[in-house]
């Protein structure tokens, strides 16, 4: 059997992660801005919703792996949920950039209904996306390396939706400011497409580990999930650390008010996007001198430093703020591929202690996670715009908004970054041990047969 991951699955497997980002950016970065200014929905309320939303996909996401774990097809485990998974997001992501005309709190039942059903939809291919990358491959640095190139491609689809997503709202919008047409429309062209690449995930890959044959309750797996301390020090790290891409969000409050031109998103954005594209490309040569745990640290503490400095420096010479954005930005770069590697390690190791393979419940755990991140750095922008008495579409905002807006991409990312380390510290887990847990299961696997 031929065990490696093939050209064409590679750059399939990543294109797919570039559509699915384009749909996520156009959700994460626009949804809350758009929910505030078009739909006119209060920001503390917004910031709630998405507070919700999370705590639901906490059980959404555990089913999703626990299902996903039990699932026996001839197309594999994770694979059939990305044949599934296209059309509903698709649908959904265009419902939830609908403004129909209503009463304020229909409105409020509207958000709360289609978003809760989004995040449902979209975790239904994201956690089996995911964990088909621990699948595809036995081998770690061959999951490195397709981790890698899957981060630059959603990279991509990141940069193009920062670029692309103005382009089109400009376009689409019957005014100055973007309006309900516009992102109507724009929402349309990137789910179709974002949508369409994603479906790649399914047609063009294989899945090469295969699971035990044994199905597994949820009893089983909340035990397995206790066993997998790496895993959890994984997660814990990105939950202190959620606000670290609180910047990829906030940008479009920081240039549509503190800079008061909204097409300068699209310099911030490429900005960071380039940033984080050079960090991945890197983290592979990088981890040839040193390991994934400290790689992680010293980057989580370089962004950090870079974040605070570029809060005391302001915004008033956009050059410098430019600058300290393209530095701080690339931890992001380095957290895409480190906490990924790491979670794939990690289901080996289950793997090796218990003899039970769950990428599911795993990867339903960083999705998850990951929502719960974005949702905890959405309701903290409400709190803040709230707190220092935003208007929304007002341009003569006070001092306070301006700098409360501020804080959201300097400050408060800065001290996630630098709270994500504290239980990376305790993390004890190498690569040699990876290659260890391998070859352990190879021979247990051989005497079994």
């Amino acid at each position: 059997m031929n065990n490696e991951i093939t050209k064409k699955e590679t750059i399939s497997y990543g294109i797919a992660g570039l559509g699915q980002n384009m749909v996520y950016l156009l959700s994460s970065t626009f949804l809350m801005i758009f929910y505030t200014d078009v739909f006119k929905i209060n920001p503390a309320t917004v910031g709630l919703l998405f507070l919700v939303a999370r705590v639901w996909d906490a059980c959404n996401d555990f089913i999703m792996g626990v299902l996903v774990d039990n699932t026996r097809t001839k197309w594999g485990k994770l694979r059939p949920y990305l044949m599934i998974a296209p059309i509903p997001i698709a649908v959904l992501t265009i419902l939830t950039f609908t403004a129909p005309d209503l009463t304020y709190s229909l409105k409020v039942v509207y958000i709360f209904i289609t978003y809760i059903l989004w995040g449902m939809a979209y975790t239904i291919g994201d956690v089996p996306y995911w964990g088909l990358s621990a699948a595809m491959s036995h081998n770690s640095e061959e999951r490195t390396k397709l981790i890698t190139f899957t981060r630059l491609m959603t990279m991509v689809g990141s940069a193009i939706a920062i670029v692309g997503i103005p382009v089109l709202l400009n376009i689409f919008s019957e005014g100055e400011i973007y309006d309900r047409k516009g992102y109507l429309i724009t929402s349309i062209i990137i789910s179709v497409i974002g949508c369409g690449l994603f479906s790649l995930s399914f047609f063009n890959t294989k899945e090469r580990v295969k699971p035990q044959a044994a199905n597994t309750t949820l009893k089983d797996n909340l035990k397995l999930l206790k066993q997998n301390i790496p895993l959890l020090i994984v997660l814990a790290s990105s939950l202190l650390g959620f606000s670290r891409f609180m910047a990829q969000s906030a940008g479009t409050y920081v240039t549509k008010y503190s800079l008061h031109d909204e097409d300068l998103f699209m310099v911030l954005g490429a900005v960071l996007i380039i940033s984080v594209i050079i960090a991945i490309a890197i983290t592979p040569l990088l981890l040839r001198f040193t390991t994934k745990k400290k790689l992680y640290i010293i980057t989580s503490i370089f962004g950090a430093v870079m974040y605070v400095i570029m809060y005391f420096f302001g915004y008033d010479n956009f050059t410098v703020l430019l600058i300290f954005l393209a530095l701080s930005s690339l931890s992001m770069g380095f957290f895409n591929v480190l906490q990924t590697a790491m979670i794939a390690d990690s289901v080996d190791y289950l793997e090796w202690k218990t003899g039970k393979r769950a990428e599911g419940i795993c990867y339903s755990m960083q999705t998850f996670f990951f929502k719960l991140s974005g949702a905890l750095t959405n309701f903290t922008m409400g709190l803040v715009l709230a707190y220092t008495g935003f208007v929304e579409n007002s341009m003569n905002q006070s001092q306070q908004v301006y700098d409360g807006i501020y804080s959201l991409v300097s400050l408060i990312p800065g001290i996630g970054c630098l709270l994500s380390v504290i239980p990376m510290l305790f993390y004890k887990f190498g690569d040699k041990d990876q290659k260890i847990w391998v070859a352990e299961i190879a021979k247990r696997r051989e005497e079994a047969m």
